[in-house]
């Protein structure tokens, strides 16, 4: 069953311009306002931003 409420992390990632772009915030797991989704709080920033430059290397 779909979500009354969309899901702004896709939501963000289909928004971008390219398919590089969309990866990164994916890899990052921000949405349009910045912030983290919550099963990814845990991971250290700097832990995201390496996993996203390995992916669009």
């Amino acid at each position: 069953m779909r979500q009354k409420h969309p899901d702004t992390w896709i939501e963000h990632c289909e928004n971008q311009e390219n398919l590089e772009d969309a990866i990164v915030y994916a890899a990052l797991a921000e949405n349009h306002l910045g912030k983290r989704n919550n099963h990814q709080k845990r991971r250290k920033k700097i832990n995201l931003e390496k996993f996203a430059a390995n992916l669009v290397d």
